[in-house]
């Protein structure tokens, strides 16, 4: 599959999506949604459009920022408002209704299968039926983000013309289409690449802090390198490491513990922790220059021997899409 082949296909189907990134989540969080969305949509026959004018790691034009573009996409103000992840009026009549069925469904889970979608339970206002009728579209990302998420990416599936195999190696190749950085983004990132001088053999590490411990326990990041221990016999003889982490606490631990190692980061000595409502206020050229430190350090990890991390922590997640199998292991 390339570019065009996706694109041609995405183009002829008449069900329209238009697919809102960067509804406030940190970068890979929506990334790694949007590339499930894209597979979704090639599955059941939708086209995919984009809107990202508003994502709050961008700076003037949205997605074209920093990457190639790879599909339509729209600027319409309208969806910041409307096209949402998740809808948000729990005081309304279909909010009731549906948590009524979820419970219903929870109850006899065994039964049913699967979890209701809000969306079938959501009485649509006239305001919303008259945007998708004049705009030219059928869906906003929470008419179908249900579906995203119970998505079984292990079911194979053919697209004729296209593609056969695996839902999650579909998301693999479609990465491999879209993750295109643009002129300009590309040299930045090199730089902070070159400007590492890693050698040729290194292991890869996200530890995760900031605001992550509010969504999952942290782990200790003496287990990384405990892991690291047991395993890096099978690959290559070197003590390099290169790790992501937002809190460079870390990186003085690990130089403190683990002296055999030669750690490399691009995170800087100030920072004591990521909270994205914070970045979210900062100026475009600081949000900026944080994007491409992160881009950076993606492909640094994506070029590792092997790489430790945790899949309930979203780069980690988009990892195992690029990384080989026997090349990524997670802690959780």
């Amino acid at each position: 599959m390339d570019l065009n082949d996706y694109q041609r296909l995405n183009k002829s189907f008449s069900k329209k999506l238009i697919f809102h990134l960067g509804t406030g989540s940190g970068f890979f969080s929506e990334y790694n949604n949007m590339i499930k969305a894209m597979a979704y949509c090639l599955q059941h026959k939708i086209q995919f459009v984009l809107y990202s004018a508003d994502a709050s790691f961008v700076y003037e034009k949205g997605w074209q920022d920093f990457f190639d573009s790879f599909t339509e996409e729209v600027t319409d103000s309208f969806h910041s408002q409307y096209n949402k992840r998740f809808l948000e009026r729990s005081i309304t009549r279909s909010f009731a209704k549906y948590v009524r069925g979820l419970l219903v469904t929870l109850k006899y889970r065994k039964t049913y299968g699967h979890l209701l979608q809000y969306s079938l339970f959501y009485q649509e206002p006239q305001v919303v039926k008259d945007l998708k009728k004049e705009h030219g579209f059928d869906y906003f990302t929470y008419d179908l983000w249900s579906s995203f998420q119970e998505m079984d990416v292990t079911k194979r599936i053919e697209i004729p013309g296209l593609y056969k195999g695996t839902i999650f190696d579909l998301m693999k190749q479609l990465d491999k289409l879209i993750w295109q950085f643009n002129e300009h983004t590309e040299a930045e990132v090199q730089k902070l690449i070159d400007g590492q001088k890693l050698p040729v053999n290194y292991f890869g590490m996200q530890i995760r802090g900031g605001d992550k411990f509010m969504e999952n326990s942290l782990l200790d990041y003496k287990l990384y390198f405990q892991t690291l221990i047991r395993k890096k016999k099978s690959f290559v003889d070197t003590n390099a490491v290169f790790v992501l982490t937002d809190d460079y606490r870390i990186i003085d631990n690990i130089n403190a513990v683990f002296p055999q190692f030669q750690i490399y980061t691009l995170c800087s000595k100030e920072e004591r922790g990521y909270f994205n409502e914070s970045f979210k206020s900062e100026t475009d050229d600081e949000r900026k220059a944080k994007i491409i430190r992160l881009f950076a350090s993606i492909q640094i990890l994506a070029n590792s021997a092997f790489f430790i991390g945790t899949e309930s922590a979203n780069p980690g997640k988009y990892l195992k899409l690029r990384l080989q199998k026997h090349r990524f292991y997670s802690l959780d």
